[in-house]
């Protein structure tokens, strides 16, 4: 019997939380033998390498992307991986893994509450509470 696909996603999702959690307790690891921006430069410029392959595989696609989007990705990889991974494994280094990632936790309800305030977007309680994804995944 095959599994829903929802349902899937949804345990692909729990296994991605999973390896993501304990990553943090690895990473803290490591930083006692690399400074914190090194080892988050290695780590992801070792991810790109592996993923570089894939990418080779929709070259056709990459191929049309314009000089904006170009500059968008560019932007993005920067506060997204350089800027923004880099100061999370700063932060490792001066901080425990367990406090560090319940701050982390409340990343949603604070992309929420500034949804609300600066897109007018106003969650519903079900969607506070975490269910509405919840609801469409099962």
């Amino acid at each position: 019997m095959r599994m829903p696909v929802n349902r899937r996603a949804a345990l692909q999702a729990l296994l991605v939380t999973f390896l993501w959690s304990t990553s943090w307790i690895l990473i803290k690891q490591g930083l006692q033998e690399i400074p914190p921006i090194t080892f988050a430069g290695l780590r992801y410029a070792i991810a790109s390498a592996v993923l570089l392959p894939a990418l080779w595989r929709r070259r056709a696609e990459v191929s049309t992307l314009t000089r904006g989007q170009w500059v968008q990705l560019t932007v993005l990889g920067l506060f997204f991986y350089a800027l923004t991974q880099g100061g999370q494994f700063v932060t490792l280094n001066h901080l425990q893994a367990i406090p560090f990632s319940l701050i982390l936790s409340f990343t949603p309800l604070l992309v929420a509450a500034t949804g609300a305030i600066a897109l007018n977007e106003h969650p519903s309680r079900l969607q506070w509470a975490g269910g509405e994804s919840l609801r469409r995944s099962w």
